[in-house]
């Protein structure tokens, strides 16, 4: 969606298929912006005058553009969002509609969370979700839902029904002390084994054999590798295979892992490629890790 007003899109609507769009953005202020956009669609989509049946721009159309509109798609329907103001009336005409299209784009961006966990509720499957203390969301979110500690006060771990999207965006719904209370409130535990058994069905781990010593790399078709660091058995699985009673782990992000021994050449390395992951903060700050057999500690997080 356009969150500009400097910039004007134009969308032509082409009598192909089940409604194939072409869709330019040109500068606002230009006289014939409409013109610009359709040579540019022409071009990219090798559509023809006659293939147009509607055109849409974000603002109205300058007299210009309404001949060349009236000359080039004389029977096509043309509708804009926002008219053009005068001359001196611009800075407020731009203001005015900023507004209004952050509001239609929060608005979208709702609808489509709505709908990502909508999908995920029906088609995903139950996985346990890492929280770190300073995330944004997390006071407020993990008061809301069952959780349980793996560093004190730092990281945590949740629930959530998780699944690809059509858009291949990941879908995710919480597990809400309400929503748990709405499927019978089933014992957490249970809760807890059925995620871990559905993270640990796709995980993969990927090594790494050089001079510094061994370095684990954690992957999962899907996402959410990082969650890994959760399952019951990550320490002795880990500690075995890599022959170190204590391991740094690197969490540069929610779907990738990656492990090795203290007393390797790795962990200044994993610490570099957590701390300048350039991953979104979501529920989970990358993280570097501290684990052996008195538990887990937190050595660093991202600013």
């Amino acid at each position: 969606m356009n969150v500009d007003p400097t910039r004007n899109m134009v969308v032509f609507l082409l009598a192909r298929g089940e409604g194939e769009h072409g869709i330019a953005d040109v500068a606002t202020l230009d006289e014939d912006g409409i013109r610009q956009a359709w040579e540019r669609v022409a071009r990219e989509h090798r559509a023809r005058p006659d293939e147009v049946v509607a055109l849409h721009s974000e603002w109205a159309a300058t007299e210009t553009d309404l001949a060349f509109v009236g000359a080039v798609f004389p029977d096509a329907k043309l509708t804009h969002n926002f008219d053009r103001p005068g001359p001196d009336g611009w800075e407020q005409a731009f203001q005015a509609a900023a507004q209004v299209m952050a509001q239609a784009q929060g608005q979208q961006l709702a609808e489509e969370a709505a709908d990502r966990m909508a999908h995920a509720e029906q088609n995903g499957e139950l996985l346990p979700v890492l929280w770190s203390a300073s995330s944004p969301n997390a006071s407020t979110m993990l008061a809301a839902m069952p959780h349980w500690s793996l560093v004190p006060g730092r990281l945590f771990v949740g629930l959530a029904m998780v699944a690809p999207t059509p858009r291949g965006t990941i879908g995710m719904s919480h597990l809400t002390h309400d929503a748990h209370q709405r499927i019978g409130s089933p014992a957490l535990g249970d809760l807890i084994g059925q995620a871990s058994e559905s993270l640990a069905r796709g995980l993969r781990v990927d090594g790494r054999r050089s001079d510094r010593g061994d370095l684990l790399a954690m992957h999962r078709e899907g996402s959410l590798a990082a969650s890994a660091l959760a399952l019951p058995d990550f320490y002795e699985r880990m500690s075995e295979t890599l022959n170190d009673e204590r391991l740094v782990v690197g969490l540069p992000c929610p779907d990738d892992l990656i492990v090795a021994g203290a007393n390797s050449g790795w962990p200044e390395e994993i610490r570099r490629m957590v701390l300048e992951s350039t991953y979104p903060t979501t529920e989970l700050v990358p993280s570097v890790l501290l684990v052996d057999r008195a538990g887990i500690q937190l050595l660093a997080e991202r600013s």
